[in-house]
């Protein structure tokens, strides 16, 4: 499995993939070509993809905030490639990838009800320090994770 930043080139199966994966649990709204122009082009914005057979298996996506300061957007793989390790491999590789900017503050949120993101983010020392009630679309709260990174 090869993990690769998104470049124009997959932004057809990019967007073919998250359509996929979107009934399971993500919910975007108006996800197409000029949002993804921002992860192309501002190099704050990164979006990383795991490629099976040239078949994008999953991603993550996160920005660098600040020089100190980077935000975790979301990961998702796909229904084959659940309980694989692939979240976690993806997770890795974006902790590879901002290695050298130390210290960092990584934060992320979550559906509350979405064990599986939560667990990842705790398993690479992510911890919950706010939980803000019934604040996205469905009704459902959101859970706040952070660590400081030396």
């Amino acid at each position: 499995m090869q993990i690769t930043r998104l470049s124009p080139n997959d932004q057809d199966d990019f967007l073919r993939f998250i359509s996929s994966i979107q009934q399971d649990f993500l919910r975007f709204k108006n996800l197409g070509k000029s949002h993804m122009r921002r992860y192309l082009e501002d190099p704050g914005y990164q979006l990383l993809v795991s490629k099976e057979d040239e078949t994008i298996a999953g991603y993550i996506a996160y920005r660098i905030e600040a020089k100190d300061k980077m935000q975790f957007i979301g990961v998702g793989v796909g229904q084959s490639h659940r309980g694989t390790g692939l979240a976690s491999r993806l997770f890795e590789r974006m902790l590879s990838e901002t290695r050298k900017i130390r210290p960092l503050t990584i934060y992320g949120r979550t559906w509350e009800t979405n064990q599986a993101s939560r667990r990842l983010m705790e398993k690479y020392g992510l911890r919950k320090y706010r939980t803000i009630p019934c604040d996205r679309i469905n009704g459902e709260s959101s859970v706040w994770f952070r660590r400081l990174f030396r």
